[in-house]
């Protein structure tokens, strides 16, 4: 069995609370827009990177093959 806690908090204060929430979600959900595109950036390199070495892949094959 899971226990619970229990916090009392005046309703004084849950105005404040609220936007300390909002802006920790807030925070929250632009650090994940930030790690989202770094990642679509480091896929986008990558795919890059590998056309790039096909393309020498290819240079090569086709020197090799009119030697």
């Amino acid at each position: 069995m899971s226990e619970t806690i229990t916090i009392e908090i005046p309703k004084e204060e849950l105005p404040s609370l609220e936007a300390a929430l909002d802006e920790t979600l807030a925070a929250l959900r632009k650090l994940d827009d930030e790690r989202a595109r770094a990642r679509q950036e480091r896929i986008r390199r990558l795919q890059n990177e590998t056309r790039t070495l096909i393309d020498q892949i290819d240079k090569s094959l086709n020197v090799e093959k009119t030697l």
